[in-house]
């Protein structure tokens, strides 16, 4: 997986939503594109989330087609919302890892767990992908949306750490996991021909009580 840039007429307003809370996120296993529905944290995360979406001006609005974002989708920005499903945004394909808790998976592939690199990045479980094809897929899924002025995509923490390390021109072997990105998150970046900008990253203000979204606070 290369970084670059892509060509652009003019600068894309471009936001990446992590999906609310899932059962695969508590539950310590390995949790790409199997079932694995909100919990009633992620549900009341993705209810908090909804004053956040109503201020995200957007011409497009794009998900992965996975019950977690779906669900995510249909709680922060209604049931009504028009949304366009794209497969390529979906978390990895963990393979014959699907389901199997991370201790088991360490046990099965130490070198692969246990020494984060080139090898580990590029490795694929049987019947699964690698980081390097979710990279990939998502660098697509990119440039495919780069001739319109304002995109939200709702999709999982992998790809949107890997399309972040790819419009920031990062090497994701060795930063893709220097990213903290709590469910719900809100990123956004200004993207033009010769530059990206991150304005805001893993922006969670709406899971604070304290604060009030009512038009005043920008997004």
């Amino acid at each position: 997986m290369t970084c670059g840039k892509f060509p652009t007429g003019s600068e894309v307003r471009l936001t990446l939503i992590r999906h609310a809370e899932s059962e695969a996120n508590v539950s310590g296993r390995a949790g790409g594109q199997g079932p694995s529905p909100l919990t009633s944290l992620g549900v009341e995360q993705a209810l908090r989330l909804r004053p956040r979406t109503r201020l995200l001006a957007h011409d497009r609005l794009i998900a992965t087609d996975l019950e977690r974002v779906r669900r995510t989708v249909e709680l922060a920005f209604g049931p009504d919302a028009q949304v366009e499903l794209d497969p390529r945004w979906r978390e990895r394909d963990f393979g014959a890892w699907e389901g199997r808790t991370w201790d088991e998976i360490r046990g099965l592939h130490p070198q692969i767990l246990e020494t984060w690199g080139a090898e580990a990045f590029e490795f694929r479980p049987e019947g699964g992908e690698s980081w390097a094809d979710v990279g990939r897929r998502a660098i697509a899924a990119l440039g495919d949306i780069m001739s319109s002025e304002s995109v939200v995509v709702v999709a999982h923490g992998g790809p949107i750490r890997l399309a972040t390390c790819h419009l920031l021109g990062i090497d994701p072997v060795t930063s893709m996991w220097s990213f903290e990105l709590r469910n719900t998150a809100i990123c956004t970046f200004q993207v033009a021909k010769d530059r990206t900008r991150l304005v805001g990253w893993n922006d969670v203000l709406h899971l604070d009580a304290s604060v009030s979204f009512d038009g005043r606070v920008p997004v």
